[in-house]
């Protein structure tokens, strides 16, 4: 969400966690460091995380549309795979680095997701045109 509030120039909320996109270079990002990320794309409640060279990804729904269908837990080596084809957890059996790897970072998604923030609606104000036409559509009580 910083990326987003950089992005159209609005101010993040207070209890909002991580950092901006835009803030900085990615060379010099700290590759030691977990980062986290959320996102709609297959299921509502999609999470990832990575670290280094590996990103985990989160997928509890499954969406019937989606071929092939995801499995709940998604592991991808982002410096030989970079297009996330090939997943890593579903072989038989995984080498040390990738079992170590899939722990810390399911460890990292399972955290967020126990002590996710959820924003007040008095945080993100809508604009009263926008919440008549969000109505109008049915999006809206």
């Amino acid at each position: 969400m910083p990326t987003l509030c950089e992005w159209s120039g609005l101010d993040c909320p207070s209890g909002m966690t991580g950092r901006s996109l835009f803030a900085g270079d990615a060379a010099a990002e700290d590759r030691g460091r977990t980062y986290l990320g959320e996102a709609a794309l297959v299921d509502l409640h999609q999470r990832a995380a990575y670290r280094g060279r590996y990103k985990l990804v989160h997928t509890p729904g499954r969406r019937a549309e989606t071929s092939p269908p995801p499995r709940a837990w998604s592991l991808f080596d982002l410096a030989e795979d970079p297009v996330e084809e090939r997943d890593l957890l579903a072989g038989d059996e995984l080498p040390a680095a990738v079992e170590v790897a899939f722990a810390e970072l399911r460890g990292a998604v399972e955290q967020s997701l126990a002590g996710g923030t959820v924003l007040d609606p008095a945080d993100a104000p809508i604009d009263p045109d926008l919440e008549e036409r969000l109505r109008s559509l049915g999006y809206l009580d």
